[in-house]
């Protein structure tokens, strides 16, 4: 497999992600996993916001074709990368029934740092940018993981069931 290849894939998590997720929604039909999501879309547009508030360039591109209209701090792919696989690693950790768990881990952990590495190597970002990005993603993965578990894991679903919110969707 040669290394555009790679990045060729890599250029496309957006897609990939989504597609993941929409399908982890459908077969798991659980509240937590509807919670995860919106809290990765916040923290997207979290970094979102940030970007056009700090209004730091992208580095410039060798291929001008490539360049992109945004701002680039932080990288919002990096954002979202590294919130998806702090907050999987944290349910992984909590978890007791998951089996390899040690092993997923490996994996999520490897293929976020591929995703951010990609960021740099396709010219899109910056190091520090990718950098401020991860940052953020973990430190927003870890506040949104603690509301669910202090708050949301208890007094979420019994909201649902008694006020027969999207029964028949979610569990």
């Amino acid at each position: 497999m040669t290394n555009s290849l790679i990045l060729d894939i890599l250029s496309h998590t957006r897609e990939i992600v989504i597609t993941c997720t929409f399908f982890t929604i459908i077969y798991l039909r659980s509240i937590h996993m509807v919670y995860f999501t919106a809290s990765a879309i916040a923290a997207t547009l979290v970094a979102k916001a940030l970007k056009n508030t700090i209004k730091q360039p992208r580095p410039f591109p060798s291929n001008k074709n490539k360049s992109k209209k945004s701002y680039g701090m932080p990288s919002s792919h990096s954002t979202a990368i590294s919130f998806f696989t702090s907050y999987l690693t944290c349910v992984v950790l909590v978890t007791r029934t998951i089996p390899h768990k040690y092993l997923l881990l490996i994996v999520f952990h490897c293929f976020s740092l591929s995703v951010i590495w990609s960021r740099v190597r396709l010219q899109h970002h910056t190091r520090a940018q990718v950098i401020a990005g991860t940052l953020l993603g973990v430190f927003l993965a870890i506040v949104s993981f603690l509301v669910w578990i202090c708050y949301f894991s208890t007094a979420l679903p019994p909201l649902v069931q008694r006020i027969g919110i999207l029964n028949g969707i979610i569990n």
